[in-house]
């Protein structure tokens, strides 16, 4: 599919996990696990909606190394992971495989041209993203001590977009430094609005304008790219 696609791989690849959502619906419900502490309660089929992750790996990253200083607390632990992730990037995308994907990122005509098989290195990016997601989402999990299965999947994936867009990304060509930057400046914008939003509006009404502000800024992305592919 993504290779029929091209240029808007992902925009499609977004939706694409979207659909399988429903079909994790069911097999989070109808799989036979037996461990009393993901199951519901009393007779319920199936696992909960939330988990929690204190017997396992709550806070693990965040309570490695943990420097106090005043009323603040640094995890030196949970740093230096998303540093080894980005010296891993970083040296990743200097070898032969590496190299490969920047270019047919940049131009894909060309890279053909080259002799650059595209659908495999395609396949290639689509794999290591999705692992490099994955590790992501284990952070995450274990920040907040619990994982939540079923429709939450529906939450992650959007707000990621927004911060790598508000970020810089041109959709060709994206580095760490625009990912931390559009992560800090997106959190900057919710922090800012949500109080304001609060006391002008009624409370219920601060995810609303959260999920505004996200779609808002995708939308402005692609319109934006959309204009500078078609030249006016």
């Amino acid at each position: 599919i993504l290779n029929r696609v091209q240029g808007r791989e992902e925009i499609a690849s977004t939706f694409i996990g979207f659909s399988f959502i429903s079909l994790m619906n069911y097999f989070w419900t109808l799989a036979p696990f037996q461990n009393r502490e993901m199951l519901y309660p009393i007779g319920g089929q199936g696992l909960r909606p939330k988990i929690s992750l204190g017997n396992y790996f709550n806070n693990i990253l965040d309570n490695l190394w943990v420097i106090k200083m005043g009323g603040i607390e640094i995890p030196l632990g949970l740093i230096a992971f998303f540093a080894l992730i980005c010296v891993f990037l970083y040296f990743y995308f200097r070898t032969r495989i590496g190299r490969a994907i920047l270019a047919v990122g940049e131009n894909e005509a060309f890279s053909k041209l080259s002799g650059i098989n595209i659908a495999q290195i395609r396949l290639n990016a689509i794999i290591i993203s999705t692992v490099i997601a994955g590790f992501g989402i284990c952070v995450y999990a274990q920040s907040y001590g619990f994982i939540q299965l079923y429709d939450e999947p529906l939450s992650m994936a959007f707000p990621a977009i927004s911060a790598i867009l508000i970020g810089g990304s041109t959709g060709k060509r994206t580095f760490v430094f625009q990912a931390i930057l559009g992560t800090y400046l997106l959190q900057s914008i919710y922090l800012l609005t949500v109080p304001i939003a609060n006391d002008i509006l009624i409370p219920e009404l601060t995810e609303i304008l959260r999920t505004f502000i996200t779609y808002g800024i995708i939308l402005y992305a692609l319109l934006i790219r959309e204009k500078r592919r078609s030249g006016y």
